[in-house]
């Protein structure tokens, strides 16, 4: 595992209940997808669908602070709305 992941990880686990309830249901959710698709060991399947949930949620809160090369409002717009 990364150490990039590791973090996103420790910052999913640091957030409020609902937050944390909202990510293991996304990452049921995805758990079953990608066992439907790999035929691997059920852990690091569940390991897997968990950090990329969380990487998910970590870059969807920290998007403002990405450096924003657009200068149309309206491709922000659309880009924004679609995440």
């Amino acid at each position: 595992m990364e150490k990039a992941q590791k973090k996103k990880l420790k910052w999913l686990f640091g957030q409020p209940e609902p937050i944390i309830i909202e990510a293991i249901h996304k990452q049921r959710k995805l758990y079953h997808q990608l066992k439907a698709q790999n035929k691997e060991d059920s852990d690091k399947t569940a390991l897997e669908a968990l950090t990329k949930i969380a990487e998910q949620i970590y870059d969807s809160e920290h998007i403002i602070n990405k450096k924003i090369k657009i200068k149309t409002w309206k491709v922000l717009k659309t880009r924004c709305l679609k995440e």
